[in-house]
């Protein structure tokens, strides 16, 4: 489960990181997934869930307390 944890986190803090850079870059976020989406990047988080990160919103139905939980 630990592995599990570690693994998703680094995902959706990635996802995350990179579509918000991506919009103060300027870019089209919706444009940035369409191209990365296909490669090395692509997974079944971005696939699920740039739409509400796009929309800074972040409730994907796992309290943070939980993840921070099982992280610690």
């Amino acid at each position: 489960k630990m592995v599990n944890q570690i693994c998703i986190a680094g995902l959706l803090q990635g996802l995350s990181e990179g579509l918000h850079f991506a919009e103060k870059a300027g870019l089209d976020g919706q444009a940035v997934v369409d191209v990365i989406a296909h490669g090395a990047a692509g997974s079944w988080q971005m696939s699920n869930r740039y739409k509400t990160m796009l929309d800074d919103f972040f409730d994907m139905g796992f309290a943070v307390d939980w993840m921070r939980k099982d992280l610690g």
